[in-house]
């Protein structure tokens, strides 16, 4: 249990089967999600904005205001290629994500509020940084692209819509906050020492219902952290719970379901 989640680390390859089997639907069962509501500006954002203080104003009384830093350090860069350099350069030859990762800006002193809900940055469990790279984008999905570094507590945003100024964007930051509150560094660890991974004479074993079956664990519980977290929020904001519902189940999990439903076919092929 770390931080009020109910974490399960996997026993078997069974159990780990058995979690992915109750909680992925049958692919029937998902259908298209249009997400144009959610993708509704909030307030307008410049197109070449500055690095300086900002505040904006928007639909349902929500109040966004951050600071914008130029990252030009060398380590913002590194870091910012070890997350987004591998999917340039995609095994299959496809550039899922397209575009110059270059600016990298630094957010730093970000709140939201609206009547009901207040949001302050530096009242995390522990420090959470996020960057900001807008000229960098999604070309095969609706979805905005965001990755958050959780032994360091660090979130990216990727492409001029992740700047909280729609109901998907502030969806796509609170999920990545999620990862953060919901995993400590030493949970993380305890996940990845509890999936086999090693060389032995019979060569590379792997338990690979484990490996999904934590990963699909995270990404629920960080979507149940940021709708219990933004509940208030997306009320004033008019956002009804079952569109929020239908973004979790029917988008935002989608890629996982469809990820992970070839091992368990491979799994029943083989009983």
């Amino acid at each position: 249990n770390d931080k009020g989640v109910d974490m399960k680390l996997f026993g078997s390859e069974g159990a780990a089967q058995a979690y992915l089997e109750k909680r992925i639907p049958e692919k029937e069962r998902e259908k298209k999600h249009d997400l144009a509501t959610l993708k509704e500006r909030l307030f307008d954002v410049p197109e070449a904005i500055q690095p300086g203080h900002h505040e904006f104003e928007g639909q349902g009384g929500l109040r966004v205001s951050f600071d914008l830093e130029k990252g030009d350090h060398h380590l913002d860069f590194e870091r910012c290629w070890e997350i987004y350099g591998r999917r340039l350069d995609d095994s299959s030859g496809k550039r899922p994500i397209q575009g110059d990762i270059r600016p990298i800006f630094l957010i730093k002193n970000l709140r939201m509020e609206t009547e009901h809900f207040r949001y302050d940055q530096s009242a995390h469990t522990r420090n959470v940084s996020i960057t900001w790279l807008p000229d960098l984008r999604m070309t095969n999905s609706e979805l905005s692209a965001s990755f958050a570094s959780i032994d360091r507590g660090d979130i990216y945003l990727a492409g001029k819509d992740t700047i909280f100024s729609s109901p998907l964007a502030l969806l796509t930051y609170f999920h990545e906050v999620g990862h953060i509150e919901t995993r400590s560094p030493d949970a993380l660890l305890r996940e990845r020492n509890s999936v086999l991974r090693r060389y032995s004479s019979a060569g590379f074993e792997t338990e690979p219902m484990k490996a999904a079956a934590l990963e699909l664990q995270r990404e629920r519980d960080a979507n149940a952290w940021m709708l219990r977290t933004t509940r208030g929020m997306f009320d004033d904001l008019d956002v009804s719970r079952d569109e929020l519902t239908n973004y979790v189940n029917h988008s935002q999990l989608r890629s996982y379901h469809e990820a992970f439903r070839p091992l368990l076919s491979e799994a029943t092929d083989q009983i």
